[in-house]
């Protein structure tokens, strides 16, 4: 006579035996599953914090070799150690790469303001004009309106912007009415697309508000902003100082003035041989962790390089 009941308990059993055992599986491999992500987890944090200290690493190297180049040379140009990029150099567990930029080498936007306004507009317009890439651009436009983000009051120049203009935009926003902290800042521009930023951004920076205006080093200058130095400068006259930039830098600005591509040319911008603000930029990849770093560094009289700021952006 077969027992019924008895079968019955016996296929419960087994059957809460083979949940029990799934459970318990589903429980052990979500447990595997929260370890690899805390050790992965612990892993990235340990490899970003040694990324950022190798980054510490490159400012300090970029302060000491600035440091160097002052008490050594009597100039500032790219034939010179501190302008070489160091594109691969392993470490441990990864790569760094750096350079070193002169900003002294560039426009600085935050000059579009104030009293140097008269002077600054017209060389920014011509810096403008003589980027290829820009050359349908609204050079009054794009001027004025930086000048309007700059400046303190809220009045708006014939083609600049105020509030009224950056609160229609979306997302609505204000006029910083104050220098400029970040060169990515005119992202925020009516005027500015991101065409016109990729072809302008090499050729400006935004300098503390603190350093005043800084002389531009024509020794490192681009080619467009050595052409904003004078209206009557041409693009011939640029491919010749260029040509012979190329054979090393000028060590006075004697020496530069009295090239004959400037001869009758009225330099109307401060300039000089010597720099004192430069961008150190860093990128560290270590164990498939990758971060960046820019620096902003001051060398003042005595050659000393300090650190004025430094960000995991574009400064």
């Amino acid at each position: 006579m077969t027992n019924t009941p008895h079968r019955e308990q016996r296929g419960v059993a087994l059957l809460t035996a083979v949940m029990v055992t799934a459970f318990a599986a589903t429980i052990i491999a979500g447990l595997m599953v929260a370890q690899n992500l805390s050790i992965h987890r612990a892993t990235n944090m340990r490899s970003a914090d040694a990324a950022w200290w190798y980054l510490i690493g490159l400012e300090e190297w970029a302060a000491t070799i600035l440091r160097r180049d002052a008490q050594d040379s009597a100039y500032d140009g790219l034939d010179e150690l501190w302008a070489m990029p160091i594109d691969f150099l392993p470490v441990d567990e990864g790569v760094l790469s750096g350079r070193i930029v002169d900003l002294n080498g560039r426009f600085n936007l935050n000059s579009l303001a104030g009293a140097s306004l008269p002077n600054t507009l017209p060389q920014f317009q011509r810096l403008l004009a003589a980027i290829p890439e820009l050359a349908d651009t609204n050079v009054v436009a794009l001027g004025e309106q930086i000048a309007d983000w700059i400046d303190e009051d809220a009045e708006p120049r014939p083609q600049g912007a105020e509030d009224e203009v950056y609160l229609a935009l979306e997302p609505p926003r204000r006029a910083a009415n104050q220098p400029l902290v970040s060169v990515t800042e005119l992202r925020l521009m009516p005027e500015m697309t991101p065409e016109i930023y990729t072809a302008l951004e090499p050729h400006v920076a935004a300098y503390p508000a603190e350093l005043g205006i800084l002389p531009i080093n024509v020794n490192s200058a681009t080619p467009p902003v050595l052409q904003s130095l004078s209206a009557e400068l041409t693009g011939a006259d640029i491919e010749s100082l260029l040509a012979v930039r190329e054979q090393g830098s000028w060590e006075t600005i004697d020496k530069f003035n009295a090239e004959p591509a400037l001869a009758a040319r009225a330099i109307e911008i401060d300039i000089d041989v010597k720099s004192t603000l430069f961008q150190a930029e860093g990128t560290a990849q270590i164990d498939g962790v990758r971060m960046q770093m820019t620096s902003i560094l001051h060398r003042g009289a005595d050659g000393r390089a300090r650190v004025l700021a430094h960000s995991r952006s574009p400064l």
